[in-house]
């Protein structure tokens, strides 16, 4: 994504957004809340001040000439953004998906019970925002028994939505 163009903003509203590697965007390797996306991730591109990002993004650079994607997690009303970053950050950090410390060209790291916890929260997660919080729906739409879900939700540290 070398282009990156950003067509919409809102109004006393903020963006919670991550970025990722292009090539590996299942790896978060960074969380924010910004009201100005472009000005946001054109910052992230020259930011010297976080040295770990800076250099994974350095490493995107040598690597093949790439920047990090952008994409945007949540929409909220500015005054609780930094709530809302926060909750992302904690959700994703509890779920092993923000992972900071993989280098950028080596998602090999990852352990096949680390793969497969990631791709189990996204489907279900997914799957209980298809369902806006069924969860008898859920479960069917994933094959599961409802008491099976909460078990997976619990063991990743999935909230319910109707708590």
């Amino acid at each position: 994504m070398n282009n990156l163009t950003f067509t919409f903003t809102a109004p006393n509203r903020s963006y919670i957004y991550a970025l990722v590697d292009p090539l590996a965007p299942e790896t978060i390797r960074y969380i924010g809340c910004s009201e100005n996306l472009e000005a946001r991730y054109n910052a992230h591109l020259s930011d010297i001040s976080n040295q770990r990002k800076y250099q994974w993004i350095d490493d995107l650079r040598k690597r093949d000439g790439s920047k990090p994607k952008m994409i945007i997690l949540e929409m909220v009303a500015t005054e609780i953004g930094p709530d809302r970053e926060n909750y992302w950050i904690n959700t994703y950090k509890s779920t092993h998906l923000l992972n900071r410390n993989v280098p950028a060209c080596d998602t090999s790291r990852l352990t096949l019970k680390q793969r497969v916890e990631r791709l189990e929260f996204k489907l279900i997660d997914r799957a209980i925002k298809l369902f806006k919080g069924n969860m008898q729906s859920t479960a069917k739409y994933l094959g599961i028994s409802r008491p099976t879900l909460y078990e997976r939700m619990s063991k990743l540290r999935i909230s319910n939505p109707r708590d």
